[in-house]
């Protein structure tokens, strides 16, 4: 082993560090192409029109963000900063990430989307620094934070708060973060104004959305493999309390389930089959300290797990 101070040793070192930045800025160019859907994954392209939300939270969300990219010189005049931190907020598959693509798509701002801080070869300080550092040099610029609360704890989070609102300027910078677990949110990041000053909370899928969801996939499914406006209803009074990515694995072990007995038989029965397993298998768990909010235990549908399913 080469002694603690020599060149060659921390020559070494320096490359390693090299090659662990030319990886991120290789993965964060991965991230943002994915984001603005240019082909990497073949996914449809996310836009505001293919986003299923309530109208109102879709419109506020829209409108939040192209009126703060058109108002700098209304900022300045009064010196107020030009910079803006936004939150989304809610349980898992409900919209959110789709909601960060749609943004990222129709902003067409630089963007670094960051899944996480920690590296094989700087600290995290270190990482967290580099990413404000870029977005800096690129403004106006897009970070996204995707579940924050399993990138920040008690070690980084006082460096982190110093990157987002301490003595570096952010102008034109926007931080858009993610949770599904806000109360393992520090209130330092929550509460404190100036830092998320925009929350938007993403909640289970109500009736309509429901329904707007099932008439999409119906709409990209070929005939045989569609429903009947009869048992879409149906479907969708049935499962109150579903997010939309189970409402999609509903959908895949649907269509799994009617090519595996060969195509017979109507999709309707084999869908309202299915719906009556689900649940019929589903736990309901409502914490004690939560009243707005149910967690769902799914079991697998016939043998059938579509994992990491989002909307």
């Amino acid at each position: 082993e080469l002694p603690k101070g020599s060149a060659l040793r921390e020559g070494r070192r320096a490359l390693r560090r090299l090659q662990g930045r030319v990886s991120r800025l290789l993965d964060k160019a991965e991230s943002k192409f994915t984001l603005e859907g240019l082909g990497m994954s073949g996914e449809v392209l996310a836009t505001f029109d293919n986003l299923i939300l309530p109208e109102p939270l879709k419109q506020q969300i829209r409108n939040d963000f192209q009126q703060f990219f058109k108002s700098r010189e209304v900022y300045e005049r009064y010196r107020i900063p030009w910079k803006r931190g936004a939150i989304l907020i809610g349980p898992p598959g409900n919209g959110k990430t789709h909601t960060l693509k749609a943004l990222i798509n129709e902003l067409g701002k630089p963007c670094l989307y960051v899944r996480s801080f920690k590296s094989d070869d700087e600290t995290e300080q270190e990482n967290i620094s580099e990413v404000f550092k870029r977005a800096r040099i690129t403004t106006p610029s897009i970070v996204v934070l995707e579940d924050l609360d399993s990138m920040i704890d008690n070690k980084n989070r006082s460096f982190f708060l110093n990157e987002l609102d301490g003595f570096q300027s952010n102008t034109g910078v926007i931080v858009i973060a993610t949770t599904n677990h806000p109360k393992k949110l520090d209130p330092s990041i929550l509460d404190r104004p100036s830092r998320f000053d925009r929350k938007y909370y993403f909640q289970l899928p109500a009736e309509p959305e429901r329904l707007a969801y099932i008439a999409k996939w119906n709409d990209e499914l070929q005939p045989e493999l569609r429903v009947s406006d009869a048992a879409a209803q149906k479907v969708v009074s049935e499962t109150e309390g579903l997010s939309f990515a189970y409402l999609k694995e509903l959908f895949v072990a649907a269509m799994v389930q009617w090519m595996s007995s060969g195509g017979n038989g109507s999709m309707d029965d084999v869908i309202l089959a299915q719906t009556e397993l689900l649940r019929a298998q589903m736990k309901v768990k409502v914490s004690k300290d939560r009243t707005t909010q149910a967690e769902l235990s799914v079991m697998p549908l016939k043998d059938f797990k579509l994992s990491d399913v989002s909307a």
